[in-house]
């Protein structure tokens, strides 16, 4: 609310009269113009006597517009001003005192409709400069002149508030326009000014205060509530900063409106601290306790709290709460309570002495201590520890010798000849640190370990020594032997370090040459070409669906592929010729003294050639393909690391132009490449700007043909590319790990839409969202789901999570276990692209599965392709048998939809019906075909 918003006018007292008052006080008045005021009914104004003393704001009641509240200032001995109240009741108007009634004393102007200035009252001529002859002269900001100036010759009338000149320099100033018109119809203007520049510094000042305590309110590290009682004595949360709900696991806006008994353990507690706190609150007293309290989760854990009612006089403004989570500092003074006892524990039953010594002064030792010197218990607190030293001079030279040590933070050992209560020697072993090596007088302690037995052994130890050396001579020729077994060591040492050696540059697997062997060989290679000025040619070799092999019959088989593979290879190359792998399905082969690519062609049909036959893997016949990508010396590249680049690339392009090719590097394919890091790059970025958005793709009842369930499917909305194909970037975001960011991200989309449609009504219907295994594979995925759930308010069986089925057979154990969590939260799992994989129906009765979907390539021919028509029949015969639904996907002709329908299929998806839609298209179809 600024100034001009607020209604303002000042009154005479002696003339009973509103002598001046802008357009919000006319408006209240029930007048059209501020000029028009004076002319209000002295005896409706009189009634203004009443409030000219009050110290607090006050409602005063317009007839027909509601009560507004409103404050008065004294100007003079007989005008006051009385200025609307909004939210602020202590903002005070702060006006040059000095102004009156008069027109001798106000700030009044008169211009001509040319804006030149014609006359001005003594007041003003006082404060406003000399030099302001036009009008717009007056306003530091003159465009907001002439906008004035052009509202006044409109409506005849204008006012506002606005920054000025004075003799003062810039003020602000309230301003009022009136036109009147004057002989030969030429018109004249009267300005009235009123200084406010006080109240709007005041006003300023007051909204920056407020502004820095909601920032500290907000962002304290202490949680702050305010509670207002109700009749029910419930003591509402009317207001808490985010700090507060943190600590108790709440939002907010969870917490609003709530009663604060929602905190407390039991009501019993919640009615105890009222009990005990509100009393004294009343008194202004502030109440300060430490006591348990209750997250959301139902958890108790230990809070500081300190309370103190806003204000005695009025105690309907409630209570302001403080509260400190302290729970980590209690549980650690329990666990310090702990350690304190076990430490005692240790001191009492240690088989060592143990004293403690401060200025060389006994200040704590413990039992063994005590019986080792013989003394009685508690005997020796507070004695010097020069008693069980022999000498004086003994004493003094041990506390000279451990003082560096100790004094550096450093152990002091040492063995002594000490003396017991009854002059007995003693040998003792003792070990000594400083408590503070900063401080000594803080004391230190000392570890004593009687070793008198082990002194006698020591003297028994040097008469046998004399039989010892008799022996060596007989010894010696024994080591004669001994260094025989040492050559013949060192031997097999040196053979096992060339092992090590082959290990360093070989692959463990294949037996191949690893990478930096095989950089190496490529280095040397290169220099022999360009000495003889020949080519060598590099093959990039990267097996094709290696990965479904990998994931559906285990990690054990595919490295049996491997070798086999490594093997095949080996045996297209030349003596001068180089394989190696590089890690996972990638081998490189560095061809030498290539006479062109005639040479090149036929070493890559023969590595074709050789992959054809199949490789027994799992008692199955497994068959793979290479993509083979070929750079050339020097042609692509005269460095390894550009040669191997390109061939990288043309491996790429090898798969990109259907797998089981070979492909010539050229330029066109290293901008493919940077084509390729840059999609990479701008998916790292495309979750965080919002690329992403999701289509729904309609899920129907075979027999009804209703709509039952949708589902989510992620498109890219590149700024520059458009719409970006799932195909491009969902493999990029598995190779990067983005895919469980994204696969987050979809899952709490579709949930939040689910929830959506569900308030419009569509209670029964289901929402599919594909996982990644990356997702499934993590420990936390579950009990997100489950937090997903709980934040949208879905219901477990509306959610429905996809995985294909050469997903589910990888780590086929460790998924079941991982599907097992999700689907005990009642959420439906169902199997995409069903039949394309290598699942085993003994793993497939185990999973917990609800569905399964028929894979779009089967539904393509079902009508013309009888083998197509019996695999769809038989999978949903099976699934039948299983007690699992079946859905089929990619159904686009009624002929296709009837022969699913014969076959007992329930559910379907795809063109016939509608394509994926954007959320707005997807509920219209909803509206039209409801799901209920």
């Amino acid at each position: 609310m600024t100034i001009t918003d607020s209604a303002i006018w000042a009154y005479d007292v002696q003339r009973s009269a509103i002598i001046w008052g802008n357009q919000a006080a006319a408006g209240c008045w029930g007048v059209n113009k501020p000029d028009q005021l004076a002319e209000v009914d002295g005896r409706e104004v009189h009634l203004l006597d009443d409030y000219l003393s009050a110290d607090q704001p006050f409602e005063l009641d317009f007839g027909s517009n509601k009560s507004r509240r409103f404050q008065t200032d004294k100007l003079s001995e007989s005008i006051y001003l009385f200025s609307e109240v909004h939210s602020c009741p202590e903002l005070k108007l702060s006006l040059d005192r000095t102004a009156s009634s008069s027109d001798n004393n106000s700030m009044l102007s008169t211009f001509d409709q040319s804006g030149q200035l014609i006359s001005r009252s003594h007041y003003a001529t006082l404060r406003l400069p000399v030099a302001d002859t036009l009008f717009i002269d007056r306003f530091v900001d003159k465009e907001q002149g002439i906008g004035l100036w052009r509202a006044m010759a409109e409506k005849d009338y204008a006012e506002g508030h606005f920054l000025t000149h004075t003799t003062d320099g810039p003020r602000w100033h309230i301003i009022q326009l009136n036109k009147s018109v004057a002989v030969n119809e030429s018109w004249l203007v009267q300005l009235r000014e009123l200084d406010i520049d006080q109240f709007i510094q005041n006003e300023h000042s007051l909204r920056n205060t407020l502004k820095e305590q909601e920032v500290i309110f907000e962002h304290a590290g202490t949680g702050i509530c305010f509670i207002k009682d109700s009749q029910d004595h419930e003591r509402k949360i009317i207001r808490c900063n985010r700090k507060f709900a943190d600590i108790y696991d709440y939002r907010v806006e969870e917490l609003i409106g709530q009663s604060s008994s929602i905190l407390y353990p039991d009501f019993e507690a919640f009615s105890e601290l009222g009990d005990s706190a509100y009393p004294s609150l009343m008194e202004g007293t502030l109440y300060t306790q430490k006591m348990k309290m209750k997250r959301k989760d139902g958890t108790l854990f230990w809070t500081q709290i300190r309370g103190n009612i806003i204000s005695s006089n009025e105690p309907g403004l409630g209570y302001i709460w403080i509260v400190e989570d302290i729970d980590q500092q209690v549980k650690a003074d329990e666990a310090l309570k702990v350690i304190l006892n076990e430490q005692n524990l240790i001191l009492d039953y240690a088989m060592v002495g143990i004293v403690f010594l401060k200025n060389r002064s006994v200040t704590r030792c413990n039992q063994r201590f005590e019986e080792m010197f013989g003394y009685n218990a508690g005997e020796l607190a507070g004695s010097s520890s020069r008693q069980w030293y022999l000498t004086e001079q003994d004493w003094k030279a041990a506390g000279k010798a451990c003082y560096k040590p100790l004094s550096q933070g450093k152990v002091f050992q040492d063995e002594m000849l000490l003396s017991r209560k009854d002059g007995s020697p003693i040998w003792c072993e003792v070990t000594s640190k400083a408590i503070d090596p900063d401080d000594l007088a803080k004391g230190s302690i000392w570890i004593t370990m009687d070793i008198t037995e082990r002194k006698a052994a020591d003297v028994a130890l040097a008469r046998a020594h004399e039989d010892l050396e008799l022996r060596v001579k007989e010894r010696t020729k024994e080591l004669a032997k001994a260094n025989m077994d040492l050559l013949v060591e060192i031997n097999e040492r040196k053979m096992a370090e060339e092992r090590v050696k082959h290990m360093a540059l070989h692959d463990a697997l294949t037996g191949l040459p690893n990478r930096l062997l095989l950089e190496e060989r490529l280095e040397n290679a290169l220099s022999d070409a360009k000495s003889h000025q020949w080519q060598l040619a590099v093959l990039f070799i990267d097996l094709d669906r290696f990965k479904l092999v990998n994931d559906t019959l285990g990690h054990h088989e595919g490295d049996q592929l491997l070798v086999e593979v490594a093997n095949r290879l080996h045996q297209v190359i030349g003596a001068n010729d180089t394989v190696a792998r590089l890690g996972g399905d990638e081998f490189v082969i560095v061809l030498n003294e290539i006479a062109g690519s005639t040479e090149i062609n036929g070493v890559i049909e023969d590595i074709q050639q050789n992959f054809k036959p199949a490789v027994k893997l799992a008692l199955q016949d497994m068959f793979v393909t290479p993509s083979i990508g070929v750079a050339i010396y020097p042609e692509d590249g005269e460095t390894p690391v550009q040669l191997m680049k390109n061939a990288d690339a043309a491996m790429y392009h090898a798969k990109a132009s259907g797998r089981n090719c070979a492909q010539y590097f050229n330029r066109s394919l290293d901008d493919s490449l940077k084509e390729r890091i840059s999609l990479e790059n701008a998916l790292n970025q495309a979750l965080k700007l919002g690329q992403f958005e999701l289509y729904y793709q309609p899920q129907l009842d075979v027999k009804s043909n209703r709509i039952i369930g949708a589902e989510a499917l992620i498109r890219w909305n590149h700024p520059e590319k458009g719409m970006i194909s799932p195909d491009a970037f969902i493999p990029l975001a598995e190779e990067s790990g983005l895919i469980v960011d994204i696969g987050s991200w979809v899952l709490h989309q579709a949930s939040s839409q689910l929830a959506q449609w569900r308030k419009q009504g569509f209670d029964q219907l289901s929402v599919s969202v594909n996982l990644s295994a990356l997702q499934v594979q993590k420990e936390s995925f579950a009990r997100e789901v489950a937090d997903v759930i709980r934040e949208y308010g879905v219901p477990e069986a509306c959610l429905d999570l996809e995985l294909t089925e050469s997903m589910i057979m990888r780590n086929a154990e460790e998924t079941i276990a991982a599907l097992d969590k999700i689907h005990n939260l009642g959420i439906q799992i169902s199997v995409d692209d069903f039949g394309t994989g290598y699942s085993s129906l003994s793993y497939l009765k185990r999973f917990p599965l609800d569905k399964l979907k028929i894979d779009r390539s089967f539904v393509q021919d079902i009508t013309v392709d009888t083998d197509d028509a019996m695999i769809c029949k038989t999978i949903i015969s099976m699934a039948h048998n299983l007690n699992l639904q079946v859905i089929a996907e990619g159904v686009e002709t009624n002929a296709q939809l009837e022969l699913l329908r014969d076959y007992g299929c329930e559910q379907y998806q795809g063109y016939l019906f509608a394509k994926p839609l954007p959320v707005e298209q997807m509920t219209e179809h909803l509206l039209a075909s409801p799901c209920q």
